[in-house]
């Protein structure tokens, strides 16, 4: 990425349990936005729930994403939004914590060239929500893109991982996973937003096309009651 520019949001103050936006403007039509930025302090306590510009939602789902996914401890990943200068991108997200926290974003903008297109196909994210698993049990956590999409590197906040472990991945009904009917669940950790991409390509799963579901099983591994969320970062294109 050649000579990003940094673009911050105000801060506003979001009640728990409560979903607010903020918006920041880009004036630059040269400049497409490439990433964003959330302090970690802030992004633990948060579920993204909207990414639009010019009201074209950004998002491949209408699940939520865990904001810890975007944190300045993450390892940085670069998106092919549809974004680009001349207008407001919309951020909502919703305080999944106890108590009042204050919440911004950073946008990191790159140069787009105009004599190329947008690459095809493209780098973004899929949301899986948030979801109650009780103490020692398993759930199937489903999301279905609203195009299609390829799954390459789940992220799950390292702020739970120690509470889960993965015990298998399904594009549509097929699994994904050769250890899933060999051997234990993968403890999350392994999945946190702090690990590296597994491999140069990912888990290059298959591709699940809009409307198909891309499945975890999660299995809780704590004796209580908790609440999991996670995305999935890969490739989509519009076929």
């Amino acid at each position: 990425m050649k000579h990003p520019s940094l673009l911050t949001s105000k801060t506003i103050v979001i009640e728990p349990g409560y979903d607010e936006s903020v918006e920041v403007v880009i004036d630059n039509p040269n400049q497409r936005l490439k990433r964003l930025l959330i302090s970690h302090e802030i992004a633990d306590h948060f579920m993204m729930t909207k990414l639009s510009f010019g009201g074209r939602d950004q998002m491949l789902s209408s699940s939520g994403v865990p904001a810890a996914l975007f944190s300045t401890e993450a390892a940085p990943e670069d998106y092919d939004f549809d974004v680009l200068g001349n207008g407001p991108v919309k951020i909502s997200a919703t305080n999944t914590s106890g108590e009042p926290r204050p919440f911004s974003v950073v946008l990191v903008m790159g140069v787009f060239l105009k004599d190329l297109s947008f690459p095809s196909p493209r780098r973004n994210f899929l949301g899986f929500g948030s979801t109650l698993i009780p103490a020692g049990a398993s759930a199937d956590i489903g999301a279905k893109p609203t195009r299609s999409f390829y799954g390459a590197r789940l992220v799950v906040p390292s702020a739970m991982t120690e509470h889960f472990a993965v015990s298998g991945i399904r594009c549509n009904f097929t699994e994904q996973l050769s250890f899933a009917m060999t051997t234990s669940p993968v403890p999350a950790m392994v999945f946190s937003e702090k690990a590296p991409q597994i491999g140069r390509h990912g888990f290059d799963l298959d591709r699940v096309r809009p409307h198909e579901f891309l499945t975890i099983q999660i299995h809780n591994t704590s004796r209580d009651a908790r609440n999991f969320s996670c995305a999935f970062t890969g490739m989509f294109d519009d076929a």
